[in-house]
């Protein structure tokens, strides 16, 4: 509720406003999703479901430009795939360090734990959720990355701030823009999803006498744990004052 949830909360802030909202204050995004999940469950729901398409469709659009040029070959860094691990060592310490640094894209599948009072038939639904999600987003990712060094050079990948940008001038030409679009609704998305699922942590401990009975209220009409929310939301306005992406990344990488 301090740690994990803020956080993730304000990285997926900082994510969106990178691609979508960088003039203006960053903290009105949480409050955008905020207000979003005190409102209404089910357009709660239903924003979840549209973003949740539109990350699919900018993943399918990377990994089939990717195929195009694969079998196009007209791009000069085809070598960066064949060498993609060229001069990397094998080892505990490094393998451990790669699961670092991508553990928190493969670790939005525990989101539907902490909803799972709310999940129809959860013994039938939660283990198909999980055996669904978690091969789909590794194949998809697999693919995305290949895709990524079919285009571009090992170089250009660590030099760039945003690789999907950085694929998509290079592939979409004057489309290039659709892809920024795409990362944008992919971090609103993960942080609708992140905001949702940390509003119940929060009440089911209040609930539990582990937080203050006030946390534990819901709302008579729209049925949403609104004490809960705007109790994550302070926390995570706190969390974004220092800004710094990279240290809130990390930070919530070693706390989960």
């Amino acid at each position: 509720m301090f740690l994990i949830k803020p956080f993730g909360i304000i990285a997926g802030s900082l994510s969106f406003a990178k691609y979508a909202v960088a003039p203006f204050y960053t903290g009105s995004c949480v409050l955008v999703v905020a207000t979003i999940n005190m409102l209404n469950v089910r357009f709660t729901m239903a924003t979840q479901v549209v973003f949740m398409v539109a990350k699919f469709v900018g993943l399918l659009i990377i990994v089939i430009g990717g195929i195009a040029s694969l079998v196009q070959g007209n791009y000069g860094s085809l070598c960066s795939l064949e060498s993609a691990f060229a001069d990397t060592k094998l080892g505990i310490s490094t393998v451990g360090m790669a699961l670092y640094q991508c553990l928190w894209s493969y670790s939005g599948w525990y989101n539907i734990n902490n909803v799972t009072e709310e999940v129809k038939r959860p013994e039938v639904n939660l283990p198909r959720a999980l055996m669904i999600a978690v091969p789909m987003v590794t194949i998809l990712y697999l693919l995305v990355n290949v895709s990524y060094l079919v285009v571009m050079t090992t170089t250009e990948m660590i030099s760039s701030s945003a690789v999907a940008v950085t694929w998509g001038n290079k592939v979409l030409g004057g489309w290039g823009w659709v892809m920024s679009v795409a990362a944008a609704l992919s971090a609103f998305g993960s942080l609708n999803g992140s905001f949702f699922s940390g509003g119940r942590v929060c009440y089911v401990a209040a609930r539990e006498g582990h937080m203050p009975d006030i946390l534990a209220m819901a709302h008579m009409h729209r049925r949403t744990p609104s004490p809960a929310l705007i109790f994550n939301t302070i926390i995570s306005l706190i969390v974004l004052i220092p800004g710094d992406f990279q240290a809130i990344v990390n930070f919530f990488r070693y706390s989960a």
